[in-house]
């Protein structure tokens, strides 16, 4: 299997600064085909403050990663990377407070990170930011919002409706950064070929209609268009529907042959990185 891949990254419309981050790293291990980290952090905190928090995420990731990277398939399952990715939630966790300590300020992020791995994956969570499953005509939301009126609607508090429009639709009951303790989301699962799984900051979803985006996806799909197309469209409707707030998205698709592009920068290299840097 090969993972194609797409993603995109914008301030938005409304905001002075891009808090988000995003990372995404493929690896190739002989007769296992690619095996692939993707991460979306959402930062908080004012300007800087956010970016940062949002950078300590990505910078230690792509330690872990360069440290992870194996020559051979042993050990590499999703039990010990769902595992990993936990203790790294942890270690983010505390490093974004010890900054915060020695800065005198406070800043948080959220973290949803997905592992893709012979044919399964492994996602670890926190915060509102979304990891999707796209199927055909379906999209499943398969990380929970850490967010008050998600928890309001879960509770039958709120309805859908109302949560959009809540003046606290944007306070969070979890995040990474803010507190010593933290819980995560974990999950498990398979990735069939041809399915898509879509990452993305809270700007993209609040922007833009979550039930039409398979609608979007498919109709690329059938014009045999790639992830980084369908990617810089979707950021452009979130965009023309508002821009209100930072945008940042992957797309990744387990495919039987990588496309044309992307064979082409992996060249004789083993790992291809693309790392959204601190602007």
């Amino acid at each position: 299997m090969q993972i194609s891949f797409g993603w995109a990254s914008d301030i938005g419309k409304k905001k002075p600064a891009n808090q988000d981050k995003i990372l995404v790293k493929i690896g190739d291990i002989s007769g296992c085909g690619d095996f692939g980290l993707f991460a979306v952090a959402d930062g908080m905190g004012g300007m800087a403050a956010g970016e940062k928090a949002s950078a300590i995420a990505m910078e230690l990731l792509k330690k872990w990663w360069e440290e992870l990277t194996p020559e051979k398939p042993a050990g590499l399952n999703v039990d010990y990377l769902s595992n990993e990715l936990q203790k790294q939630f942890l270690l983010i966790n505390e490093q974004i407070i010890k900054y915060g300590a020695v800065k005198g300020i406070t800043l948080g992020t959220t973290l949803s990170v997905l592992f893709i791995f012979d044919s399964k994956y492994a996602l670890c969570h926190i915060g509102d930011s979304r990891i999707y499953k796209v199927n055909e005509a379906n999209l499943t939301q398969l990380t929970p919002d850490h967010s008050y009126v998600a928890e309001q609607v879960r509770l039958g508090r709120l309805s859908v409706e109302e949560a959009q429009t809540h003046p606290k639709q944007n306070v969070l009951t979890r995040c990474l950064g803010i507190k010593q303790e933290i819980k995560t989301f974990s999950l498990c699962g398979t990735v069939k070929n041809n399915d898509i799984m879509l990452l993305c900051s809270d700007g993209l979803y609040k922007n833009l209609n979550p039930a039409t985006i398979p609608g979007i996806v498919k109709n690329n799909i059938k014009q045999d268009t790639n992830m980084q197309v369908i990617a810089a469209q979707l950021l452009k409707k979130a965009n023309d529907n508002g821009g209100t707030d930072n945008i940042s998205l992957i797309l990744t698709c387990l495919k039987q042959e990588s496309s044309f592009w992307q064979r082409l920068v992996r060249g004789k290299c083993k790992v291809v990185s693309k790392f959204r840097p601190q602007k």
